[in-house]
């Protein structure tokens, strides 16, 4: 996905379900949108479920 979810999934452990609100400021904004599927101005909700990770080491 991109930060939108990133961001979501940040709070949630394995195995967890939540429900993610987005306002149009975090990702496609007033005027712009996402047409035709996303009108400008749209908060985002997400129904996720967090039943798989990878871990990855940075240095």
């Amino acid at each position: 996905m991109d930060v939108v979810c990133d961001l979501g999934v940040m709070g949630i452990r394995l195995g967890e379900k939540a429900l993610l609100t987005f306002g149009p400021h975090y990702k496609y904004g007033a005027r712009d949108g996402a047409p035709p599927f996303i009108p400008g101005n749209s908060t985002l909700v997400f129904d996720a479920e967090l039943f798989y990770m990878i871990f990855k080491l940075v240095h």
